[in-house]
C-alpha cells in the first residue's frame, strides 16, 4: 500500500501518513484514517507502521507524535512537576503502548493550530516522511543540506525536489492489472512482498545496520595529509582504473599545478597511467589555468607549524583536487578495506571547495571539480547527489559551448583538447546514468559536434610551441602507449548505447529511414557492437600503458548486447534470436561480475548491483518463458544464481539495495525452477532444514511450506480467462493473437517492475543516502 495524504480537519496543511502495520500484515486495505485507521479502532490496537530504512515500528507521523508528546509532558510538568520522562503521549509508537485515545486526539487537536507548519513547506514534508530514517544515512544534518544548496547556488541551479520513495514494499498493483496464466510479473510482483519466516539469513550484515556508524570529521582533520608515498599511490589508482575512462584531469597539468605546491616532485619510478611511458616533467601551466605561486611545499609548511589553525588560501584549491582523487582512488577498490576512509577525503575536499569558485579559477577548471565529485558519486552516493551534480556539469558544458566544434577552433591545441575531453567525459556519465535509469539524456546527439579528444599521451599534449595545429588531428595518431585507448573506447560504447536507449525506450522514437524495420537496425548494431569489441578496444596492458581491467570492456559488450534484444518499450516480447542473445549476455554479465568480485576489482556498487540484478532477474524470465535453455536446469541454472547472489551479497555493507535485490532474486529463482522442474516432469523437492551445513542452491532456498505460502498469497490476486504460455518456445509454436496480447502483456509488466526494483532503489541509494557509503 502506498503512502496516502490525509488533509487535516481545520485545512491548514497536508500530512503525509503511512499505511498502518497490522493491515499490512493482514494484507487488508488500510483506509489511512489518522490517528488510527478503522480496523485498528475496532480492535482497539495501535495504530503504527514500520519504518522502511530500519524495519523499526514507529509511528505513523511521527511530527504529531512529537507534537503530542510534548503536551502530555507540558500538562505534567504544570500539574505535578513530575519528570518528563513519566510522561505517556496519547500516539502509540511500538504495539506494546496503548490504542489511541480518539476524544483526547481531538482535544488536543485544537491545541496545535499555532504550531501547524506552512503550507508546501518541503523541508517539513521531508522530516515527516524521513524523520526516523535520518541516522540511516538519509541526512547527516542541516549543515550537509546547507552546503547542497551553496553548491547549487554557485553554479546558478534551481534546486528541485527530491523524490525520496524507494520501499520495494511499496509498488503499486498498477503493474499487474489482469493476470493471466502463471504470469511472471505477477510471480515477480509477489517475490517483492514476499517475506517468509524460514528464509535463511545470511551472515554478512546488510549496509543498513549499526555496524555502518558515521563518522564525525571536524575542519582540523582537513589540515592533515597522508604521506607523500600514499598520496602518490591513491592517485594512480585514480589514473589507472577513474581517469583512463574519464579523462577529467591531463596528468602533467594535475602534478604541476596540484600536487607539486602540496608534496613538491614526483617520486622516481611511480607510475600514473604511464606504466611504459614516461611523465613529462617539463611541462608548463598555461596562464589561463593560473599558475601557483608558493614559497614552500604545504607538506614543509606543515613540518614548520604543526600546531596551525589555518591553511594558508594558496594550497587551498590543490587540497581540494588531491583530496577528492584521493576519495576515488580508495573507492575504486570498493572490495578491499586498506584502513583508509573515502569520507574523510570528501569531508577535506568539501572544505575547499569554494577555490573552485574565485575570480582566480576559470570555468575549465570549475568543471573539472563538478566532473570530480560526480565521478565520486558514481562510486560512492554522497550529498547533492549524482544526479544535480552532473546536471550542474551539463548546463556548464553546454553553457561554454564546448559540444560545439565550431566553438572550440577559437582555442589553441591544448585548450582545445582540454575541452573536448571535459565535454565527452560528461557525455558519457550523462549516458551511463541515463541507460541505467531511464532518464531522457541532457544533450540530444543530434546537437552533439564535438570531435573526440586525442588520443595521444598526455606527455605528448602541451603548451609548448611545436606547430601543432590540432592535437586530435588523424596525422598525430602513433601506436604509442597510452591510457588515451581505454577513454576513446568507452566514448564509442557510450554512443552505441545512446543510440540504443533512444530508440528502444523512447516512448515515441522511431527507426531510422534507412533500415527496413526494427530488426534490420539492430542487426546493424550488433555489426558495431562486433566491430567495436574485436577491433577497437585495446587488448594488453601495453597499449592502455596501465593495468586497466580489460573485463570492463567485455561487460559493456554483454550489457548493451542485453538492453539491444532485452524486453522494451519497443519490443515487449522476445522473438528467437530476443531469447538467445539474452540469455547468454545475462550469463556473461553474471560471470564477469562475479569474477570481478572475486578478484576485488568492482569499482561502482549500484553499477554491480543493477547489471547482475537486471541481468539475473531476465535470465529467470528467459528460463521461464521458454524451453530452449531446459537443458541447463538444475545444474546451470543453480551456478549462474548463486554467482548472483553472490555478487549482491558482497555488496551488503556498501548499498543496502543489494540486500533488497538479493532477496528477491533468492525467492524468484527457487519458484522458476519449481515450476520449470514441474514442467519437465522432473522431482523437486524443497529442503532448507540443513542450510547452515549444506551449500545454498535454488532448490534449498526455501522449503515446501514457504513455496505453497508463495503460491497461496499470488494466487489470492484473481486471474483472467486469457491464458499466457508460460512454457512455449517461439521457435517451435504459433500463438493466437489473444496469447500475443497477453505475452506482451506479461513482458511490458515485467520490464516496467524491473526498472522500478532495479532502478528506484538503487536510485535512491544514490540520489539521497549519503551516510551509508
Amino acid at each position: 500500500m502506498a503512502n496516502k495524504v490525509t488533509k487535516e480537519s481545520s485545512g491548514s496543511i497536508y500530512r503525509s501518513v503511512a499505511a498502518c502495520k497490522r493491515c499490512r500484515v493482514r494484507k487488508i486495505k488500510c483506509d489511512n484514517k489518522f490517528p488510527s485507521c478503522t480496523k485498528c479502532i475496532q480492535a482497539q490496537e495501535p495504530c503504527i507502521t514500520i519504518d522502511p530504512s530500519t524495519r523499526r515500528e514507529i509511528p505513523r507521523s511521527y511530527v504529531v507524535y512529537l507534537e503530542d508528546k510534548v503536551l502530555a509532558l507540558k500538562e505534567l510538568l504544570e500539574k505535578n512537576s513530575i519528570d518528563p520522562e513519566e510522561a505517556d503521549g496519547n500516539i502509540p509508537a511500538t504495539s506494546s503502548d496503548k490504542a489511541c485515545n480518539i476524544g483526547l486526539f481531538e482535544e488536543r487537536e485544537n491545541l496545535r493550530g499555532k504550531h501547524k507548519l506552512p503550507n508546501g513547506n518541503e523541508m517539513a514534508g521531508f522530516i515527516v516522511n524521513r524523520g526516523t530514517s535520518m541516522l540511516n544515512g538519509i541526512v547527516d544534518n542541516v549543515r550537509d543540506l546547507k552546503d547542497a544548496s551553496d553548491q547549487f547556488a554557485k553554479v546558478g541551479i534551481v534546486k528541485q525536489k527530491m523524490e525520496l520513495e524507494n520501499d520495494l514494499e511499496e509498488l503499486s498493483t498498477s503493474y499487474l492489472g489482469d493476470s493471466s496464466g502463471i504470469s511472471f510479473a505477477k510471480m515477480m510482483f509477489t517475490a517483492v512482498k514476499f517475506r517468509p519466516d524460514v528464509l535463511p539469513r545470511d551472515k554478512k550484515v546488510s549496509a543498513g545496520n549499526s555496524a555502518h556508524k558515521v563518522p564525525k570529521f571536524t575542519k582540523k582533520h582537513s589540515f592533515k595529509i597522508p604521506p607523500k608515498l600514499k598520496a602518490e599511490s591513491l592517485i594512480a589508482d585514480y589514473f589507472t582504473a577513474s581517469n583512463s575512462q574519464l579523462p577529467i584531469l591531463h596528468r602533467e597539468l594535475f602534478l604541476q599545478k596540484y600536487f607539486r605546491p602540496i608534496y613538491g616532485s614526483l617520486s622516481p619510478h611511480v607510475s600514473w597511467a604511464s606504466d611504459h611511458s614516461k611523465i613529462n616533467d617539463s611541462f608548463q601551466i598555461p596562464e589561463m589555468f593560473n599558475p601557483p605561486i608558493f614559497k614552500q611545499t604545504l607538506e614543509s609548511y606543515l613540518e614548520d607549524h604543526p600546531d596551525a589553525e589555518k591553511i594558508p588560501s594558496e594550497y587551498h584549491q590543490p587540497l581540494f583536487f588531491l583530496n577528492i582523487v584521493f576519495a576515488i582512488g580508495i573507492s575504486t577498490k570498493i572490495l578491499t578495506d586498506d584502513g583508509m576512509d573515502h569520507r574523510l577525503f570528501k569531508f577535506c575536499a568539501d572544505q575547499y571547495q569554494d577555490s573552485l569558485y574565485t575570480s582566480k579559477t576559470n570555468r575549465l577548471e570549475a568543471l573539472q571539480g563538478l566532473l570530480l565529485i560526480a565521478v565520486y558519486s558514481l562510486m560512492r552516493p554522497t550529498m547533492p547527489g549524482l544526479w544535480y551534480t552532473l546536471g550542474s556539469a551539463v548546463r556548464l558544458c553546454v553553457d561554454l559551448g564546448l559540444h560545439a566544434e565550431k566553438l572550440n577552433k577559437n582555442y589553441d591545441p591544448f585548450l582545445r583538447d582540454i575541452r573536448r575531453r571535459l565535454f565527452w567525459c560528461c557525455y558519457s556519465m550523462d549516458r551511463q546514468v541515463c541507460a541505467y535509469f531511464g532518464r531522457p539524456v541532457s544533450i540530444p546527439d543530434v546537437n552533439v559536434t564535438a570531435m573526440f579528444p586525442s588520443a595521444l599521451d598526455d606527455a605528448l599534449i602541451t603548451t609548448a610551441e611545436d606547430n601543432v595545429r590540432d592535437y586530435s588531428s588523424p596525422s598525430l595518431v602513433n601506436s604509442d602507449p597510452t591510457y588515451k585507448s581505454v577513454c576513446l573506447s568507452m566514448f564509442q560504447i557510450r554512443k552505441i548505447q545512446s543510440d540504443i536507449v533512444q530508440r528502444m525506450y523512447a516512448p515515441n522514437a522511431t527507426i531510422p529511414d534507412e533500415f527496413l524495420d526494427l530488426e534490420d537496425w539492430r542487426i546493424s548494431i550488433l555489426n558495431q557492437l562486433d566491430v567495436w569489441f574485436q577491433r577497437i578496444i585495446p587488448k594488453t596492458s601495453l597499449q592502455m600503458n596501465c593495468s586497466f581491467p580489460l573485463d570492463f570492456f567485455a561487460l559493456n559488450y554483454h550489457y548493451t548486447k542485453h538492453i539491444l534484444y532485452g524486453l522494451s518499450p519497443k519490443c515487449p516480447t522476445l522473438n528467437n534470436a530476443g531469447f538467445i542473445v539474452v540469455y547468454e549476455s545475462s550469463m556473461d554479465i553474471a560471470n564477469i561480475n562475479y569474477k570481478l568480485t572475486i578478484e576485488k576489482k568492482l569499482n561502482y556498487t549500484w553499477v554491480a548491483i543493477h547489471n547482475v540484478f537486471m541481468c539475473g532477474m531476465t535470465y529467470l524470465y528467459v528460463i521461464y518463458h521458454t524451453k530452449q535453455f531446459d537443458n541447463a536446469i538444475p545444474v546451470k541454472f543453480e551456478e549462474i544464481c548463486n554467482k548472483i547472489l553472490f555478487v549482491l551479497v558482497s555488496l551488503f555493507d556498501k548499498c543496502s539495495a543489494a540486500d533488497n535485490c538479493h532477496k528477491i532474486f533468492k525467492v524468484m529463482s527457487s519458484v522458476v525452477l519449481k515450476l520449470k522442474m514441474e514442467a519437465m516432469g522432473k522431482e523437486f523437492i524443497a529442503d532448507n532444514s540443513q542450510v547452515q551445513v549444506q551449500p545454498e542452491t535454488p532448490l534449498n532456498f526455501l522449503g515446501n511450506d514457504s513455496l505453497q505460502e508463495f503460491f497461496d498469497e499470488m494466487n489470492r490476486n484473481p486471474i483472467s480467462t486469457e491464458t499466457v504460455p508460460s512454457q512455449v518456445s517461439p521457435a517451435s509454436s504459433t500463438l493466437s493473437t489473444g496469447q500475443q496480447r497477453g505475452s506482451q502483456r506479461d513482458g511490458t509488466r515485467f520490464f516496467e517492475m524491473i526498472q522500478q526494483l532495479g532502478g528506484e532503489s538503487i536510485w535512491g541509494e544514490f540520489f539521497s543516502n549519503s551516510n551509508t557509503f
